[in-house]
């Protein structure tokens, strides 16, 4: 999930790294997988989403994770 996350918005994310494996490997750990389904169209991805039931969080940023990963 993180992977598909930097190759759609490592533009947005430059402050952080122009590296998509670096901006992936930085928010992996933000991403509660089972609330997100990816939609595949010939092979590419199509789309993504995140579907919970309202009371809980499809992602948990860490910020002092977040914040290791670039110091």
């Amino acid at each position: 999930m993180s992977r598909i996350f930097a190759k759609g918005f490592t533009q947005w994310l430059v402050f952080f790294s122009k590296d998509k494996n670096v901006i992936a490997k930085a928010f992996a750990h933000m991403f509660i997988l089972d609330q997100f389904f990816v939609a595949i169209s010939n092979g590419e991805i199509a789309g993504v989403t995140a579907c919970t039931d309202g009371t809980k969080k499809s992602v948990r940023l860490d910020k002092k994770e977040l914040r290791s990963m670039f110091l």
